[in-house]
C-alpha cells in the first residue's frame, strides 16, 4: 500500500453462511446485533475503524451464488483493495470444495493485475471453544490447508471464532500491519526497546484493543501479552466509563513481570504493554519507561 492512500480497503469474502458479517458485529463488540444476522444481499460497506488516523472502510461481500456472479463479472469490486479475508465455515466440510472454487475464480480474477495484488487471510471460521479440538475439526483444519498447498502463493491460516474477540482482533490486526505502513516506524522504537531493557516482547495496543505493533524474542512471551494485554486495556476502559481512576501503569508478577502502561496522545488513548523475566525487571523497566513513553508518544503524534 503507498502511504498515498487515505483509507484502508479491508474485504470480507466466502460462501453465504460462512460468518462474516457475525465476525464483522463481533470486532465492534456488537454481539447484540448477532443473533438477528440476515443473509448479506450484494454487498455492505462500513467504516470499521480508525488505525493512527488512517480509517478501515470494510466491504462485506455476500456469499450467494448470484452475488458471486455479480462480482466476477466486475472487477472494479476489488480496486484499490489492501487486504482480503476469506471466510470459510470450518464446520461445513460438504461446502469445502465450493468455498476453493469460488476462491480460484476471484485469484484468477486478482492476478490480471499483479502490481496491485491485496494480501489474502484465510480465516477457518467457527472453530469454537467447546469443539476446536475434536477429531472433526482438526481433520477439517487438516483437509483445509491441504487443498490450498498446491497453490504458487502461499497463505495464511488463522482459526477464529465470535466467542473470542480478542482472538478476532490479533489476527485482524496482526493481518493489517503488512498492508498498513505506518507500523514500521513503530516497530522500531519497540524492538529498541526490548534491546534497552532486555525485555522479551512489548505490543502497543489502540483504543479498540488492535494491536498497532509488536516485537518479541520469543512466540511465548509475545502470546503473553496478547493474552494480558486487551484484559488490562478492558479494565481500564470499564473503570474509565464509571468515571473512576485508571492506574497510568501496572506491574504485575507471573513467572516475570507484566507492565502495562496507558499513553494518552492527542485525545486519544493507547496501552503499551511489555513483558520481562528478567529478576531486575522492575528497576530495568522504572527507570527507562517514562523517556521512552514521551519518546513513542512523539512519534505516534507525529503519524497521527
Amino acid at each position: 500500500m503507498d502511504a498515498d492512500k487515505e483509507i484502508l480497503k479491508i474485504m470480507f469474502i466466502g460462501l453465504d453462511n460462512s460468518g462474516k458479517t457475525s465476525i464483522l458485529y463481533a470486532l465492534e463488540n456488537a454481539y447484540n446485533k448477532i443473533e438477528n444476522i440476515k443473509p448479506t444481499l450484494s454487498f455492505e460497506t462500513k467504516r470499521l475503524f480508525n488505525i493512527l488516523g488512517l480509517p478501515i472502510y470494510v466491504w462485506d461481500l455476500g456469499g450467494q451464488k448470484k452475488f458471486q456472479q455479480k462480482y466476477l463479472e466486475h472487477r472494479e469490486y476489488f480496486e484499490n483493495t489492501n487486504q482480503i479475508f476469506w471466510v470459510i465455515d470450518i464446520q461445513d466440510d460438504v461446502r469445502f470444495i465450493d468455498s476453493i472454487e469460488y476462491f480460484l475464480k476471484i485469484w484468477e480474477l486478482l492476478e490480471k493485475d499483479r502490481e496491485s495484488l491485496p494480501q489474502i487471510t484465510f480465516f477457518l471460521h467457527k472453530s469454537d471453544p467447546d469443539i476446536r479440538n475434536n477429531d472433526r475439526i482438526r481433520k477439517n483444519v487438516k483437509t483445509m490447508k491441504n487443498l490450498f498447498a498446491d497453490l504458487p502463493q502461499k497463505f495464511k491460516f488463522y482459526e477464529t471464532t465470535i466467542f473470542d474477540r480478542e482472538e478476532l482482533l490479533f489476527v485482524f490486526s496482526k493481518s493489517l500491519r503488512n498492508v498498513f505502513p505506518k507500523s514500521n516506524v513503530l516497530n522500531d522504537y519497540l524492538n529498541e526497546f526490548l534491546e534497552k531493557t532486555d525485555s522479551l516482547s512489548i505490543i502497543l495496543l489502540d483504543y479498540n484493543i488492535l494491536a498497532l505493533s509488536e516485537a518479541s524474542k520469543d512466540d511465548e512471551s509475545l502470546n503473553i501479552c496478547h493474552v494480558c494485554g486487551p484484559y488490562f486495556a478492558n479494565m481500564a476502559q470499564k473503570l474509565r466509563s464509571y468515571k473512576m481512576k485508571v492506574p497510568d501503569f501496572i506491574q504485575a508478577q507471573m513467572d516475570g513481570w507484566l507492565f502495562f502502561k496507558t499513553l494518552k496522545v492527542s485525545n486519544q488513548i493507547f496501552y503499551l504493554v511489555t513483558f520481562n523475566n528478567n529478576p531486575d525487571a522492575v528497576k530495568v523497566i522504572n527507570e527507562y519507561i517514562k523517556p521512552f513513553t514521551e519518546s513513542l508518544t512523539n512519534v505516534i503524534k507525529y503519524i497521527l
